[in-house]
């Protein structure tokens, strides 16, 4: 019967949470400074279990503008990881099937797959549900399979029933962080994941206005050269 009533509870939230716009990211991927806290978040936080495949850290260190130094001390989990390998997670793939019963999703594309809003708006919405496996659950993804990492750092919530019937998310304890520097951290993470699915759409950015400059010049001096051509004609 417990079951059945926490499923209608899912269930109620996800229509209420469904009514709602996601929350929005506000990501900047000219701000390389986010990009750098993101890249040592996700590898604090993300890469134990959710690999990197396409991304090495050589690249990284290179775009984010990251000293050996500082990758090695902050971002490179095993310091016997070559330069130039690709971002593999600490735990192998067996093990978490075994230990969660499914392996963790390499997140290379994830804003692609889904959004930076999308994906800030995910790491917000982690509740305590003791009838799940791991004792949490995702108004955003119901019954996902994974640990919330950063409850440490936001601080667990739980349904709370509004006046009006609505369910929403209420704070139960208290995080390390505030809700500002909580926010803040979230939005660093998911702006280095919008980097990690496209590492040069900003150079591409760059290089489209460039282009855009030559044609514009081109077009202007061509019709230039067909008013003097056509001129001597008539």
């Amino acid at each position: 019967m417990k079951s059945v009533q926490g499923f209608f509870l899912v269930l109620l939230a996800m229509f209420s949470f469904a009514a709602q716009a996601l929350m929005t990211a506000n990501n900047d991927l000219d701000d390389i400074e986010s990009l750098q806290r993101g890249a040592q978040y996700y590898s604090q936080y993300c890469l134990a279990c959710h690999s990197m495949e396409y991304q090495r850290y050589r690249t990284v260190a290179q775009d984010l503008h990251i000293s050996k130094q500082a990758m090695r001390a902050s971002i490179i989990v095993d310091s016997q990881v070559h330069w130039s390998e690709p971002m593999q997670s600490v735990l192998a793939k067996d093990n978490m099937e075994a230990w969660l019963g499914v392996a963790a999703p390499d997140l290379t594309l994830a804003a692609d797959q889904y959004s930076v809003d999308w994906l800030y708006t995910f790491l917000h919405q982690f509740y305590r549900d003791e009838q799940r496996p791991l004792g949490v659950n995702n108004l955003l993804a119901p019954n996902i399979m994974m640990p919330n990492v950063l409850e440490g750092l936001q601080g667990s919530q739980s349904f709370s029933r509004e006046s009006d019937g609505v369910m929403a998310l209420m704070p139960t304890n208290k995080g390390m962080l505030s809700q500002a520097e909580y926010d803040q951290l979230v939005r660093d993470l998911v702006n280095y994941l919008a980097y990690t699915t496209e590492p040069k759409q900003q150079v591409r950015s760059e290089l489209g206005l460039w282009v855009i400059g030559f044609l514009s010049v081109f077009t202007i001096l061509s019709l230039l050269l067909k008013k003097e051509y056509w001129r001597d004609v008539h």
